[in-house]
């Protein structure tokens, strides 16, 4: 299961009552890529989750 966060939401977005979730990658990475959306990603290091924009992610493309 993928969370995200839209960003028409505004500074409310990281709460856990506004997630978006699928189940589908493809679906997940079209409202990265395509409409601006974050993605809760979990850290290596830390284990701490966090909403990671577009272009924090390496190999997608970038606006």
């Amino acid at each position: 299961m993928y969370e995200l966060a839209d960003p028409a939401i505004g500074p409310e977005r990281h709460h856990k009552k506004n997630a978006i979730f699928t189940s589908s990658i493809s679906v997940a990475i079209h409202l990265v890529c395509a409409h601006g959306f974050s993605i809760r990603m979990r850290g290596d290091k830390t284990g701490q989750r966090n909403l990671i924009s577009r272009n924090d992610i390496q190999g997608l493309p970038h606006a």
